[in-house]
C-alpha cells in the first residue's frame, strides 16, 4: 500500500490484452495498468477469491497481467499460491500438474476458461480431505469492485509455493516465506536496484524463483514491470525493440541466453540503454 500511496499514477504493468480479440489483420493492443489501478483489482480479487486465510491456491494460467493480479489478490487474502507450469500440452504436462496437486494439496484450482473441461477430468482427490474447487478465472476477475484490508502475515508464514522442475525426479515445493521476501526487498532497496521509474522486461516464466526478482520487487519499489509476450520471449530482435520502444532500464536472463541474444545486432546495439543487467541460474 506504501507503494500505491507514494506513486499511484506511474505504470505498474505493461503488457498485451488478451481481453478480447483483434480484427483481422490487427495486432494486439498493449496495455498500461497503473499502481491505483493494479491495487483496486488487487482488493477486489481478495474480496471474492474463494478460500480462508492459509489455503492453497493452483494457478493454472499463462503468466501475464492476470496472472499477477491473482498472486497478488491471493497474498492480499492470505491465501498460499502455487503457480503451475502452462501451457498443459502432452502426458507429461499433466502428470507435472497431477503430481503437483496432490503434493501442494491445494483448496483450490484457478484455470484459464480454455482448460476447465480438460482439467475437470484430471484432478486427483486430496488425501486428507475433498479433491480441490476449480474455478475459471474470469470468474475472479469479472467481479464487482470491493475493498479488504490485507491479511497481517507473519515472517515465517509462506508467501507461495514454486516447485521445481522435477528433471531430476519428482518436482519438489519450495515455500518462500514472507520474511525472506521481505529481505530480498529491503537488499535491493538498499542497493538501489530498483526505483520508481525503471522498467524491467519480465521474459521468465512464473513458476521459477526469478520471478521474484523480474516482478514481485519490482511492484514493492514502484517501477515498471513490461510483460513480454511468450511469442517473443527467445526472439532478440523483439526484445531490443521493446527495450528502445518501452524504455526499458533492466533485464534479467541466464548466462546461455544472453550468450545467444548477444548473437543479434540489434540487441547489442541496446545493451548500453540498460541500466542493470543481471545474468545468472546456471554454472
Amino acid at each position: 500500500m506504501e507503494t500505491v500511496s507514494s506513486v499511484p499514477r506511474r505504470t505498474a504493468l505493461r503488457f498485451l490484452d488478451y481481453s478480447d480479440s483483434p480484427r483481422s489483420g490487427e495486432s494486439r493492443r498493449v496495455r498500461e495498468c497503473t499502481y491505483r489501478e493494479l491495487w483496486d483489482l488487487v482488493e477486489t480479487i481478495s474480496c471474492v477469491f474463494p478460500g480462508s486465510p492459509g489455503d492453497r491456491i493452483a494457478l493454472v494460467m499463462p503468466g501475464d497481467d492476470r496472472f499477477i493480479s491473482l498472486f497478488l489478490g491471493a497474498m492480499h487474502k492470505g491465501l498460499i499460491p502455487v503457480p503451475v507450469p502452462f501451457p498443459l500440452t502432452g502426458m507429461s504436462a499433466i502428470e507435472r500438474f497431477k503430481t503437483i496437486v496432490r503434493d501442494a494439496g491445494p483448496a483450490v484450482i484457478v484455470a484459464a476458461p480454455a482448460i476447465l473441461d480438460r482439467l475437470a477430468g484430471e484432478i486427483p482427490a486430496r488425501p486428507d480431505g475433498p479433491a480441490p474447487h476449480l474455478v475459471s478465472r474470469d470468474s475472479i476477475l469479472s467481479a464487482s469492485a470491493g475493498s479488504d484490508e490485507p491479511w497481517p502475515a507473519r515472517g515465517d508464514d509462506p508467501a507461495f509455493i514454486q516447485y521445481t522442475s522435477g528433471s531430476t525426479g519428482r518436482p519438489k515445493g519450495i515455500a518462500v516465506k514472507h520474511r525472506g521476501l521481505s529481505n530480498l526487498f529491503q537488499d535491493h532497496l538498499q542497493r538501489g536496484i530498483f526505483a520508481p521509474g525503471d522498467v524491467i522486461i519480465s521474459l521468465a516464466d512464473p513458476t521459477f524463483d526469478i520471478f521474484a526478482f523480474e516482478s514481485l520487487i519490482p511492484l514493492a519499489s514502484g517501477a515498471t514491470v513490461h510483460l513480454c509476450p511468450t511469442d517473443d520471449q527467445k526472439d532478440a530482435s523483439a526484445i531490443a525493440s521493446r527495450i528502445a520502444t518501452y524504455g526499458v532500464t533492466h533485464i534479467q536472463v541466464p548466462v546461455s541466453k544472453m550468450t545467444a541474444l548477444c548473437g543479434n545486432r540489434r540487441f547489442r546495439d541496446q545493451l548500453p540503454h540498460l541500466r542493470v543487467i543481471v545474468c545468472g541460474g546456471e554454472h
